[in-house]
């Protein structure tokens, strides 16, 4: 039986999960947001923040973050505002190369 405060469900429409999966295997963006998008899609399919944190080799507190990031402000704050903010990086140093 599983120990410690209940997890709020975290569900993920088709939509969000294609973008969730879309981060989650690219090769581009920072491994922090690869990783974020990982640790929204292990938690949507039924897994302990323990068992992320084995599997992606994080602490568990960094996937309760996250986890909670999420289900309070959704895509926006814990994800997809670091990879734009990331492509933007990337376009203003090409341009000044």
């Amino acid at each position: 039986m599983a120990m410690g405060r209940p997890k709020a469900t975290l569900v993920l429409d088709s939509e969000l999960r294609e973008q969730m999966e879309s981060l989650a295997n690219s090769r581009s963006l920072s491994a922090g947001l690869v990783r974020r998008a990982k640790i929204i899609l292990l938690s949507a399919s039924g897994k302990t923040n323990r068992e992320i944190a084995r599997q992606l080799e994080t602490s568990k507190v960094t996937v309760g973050l996250w986890r909670r990031r999420f289900l309070a402000h959704g895509v926006s704050d814990s994800t997809t505002s670091c990879a734009r903010a990331a492509h933007a990086r990337l376009a203003t140093s090409e341009l000044h190369n």
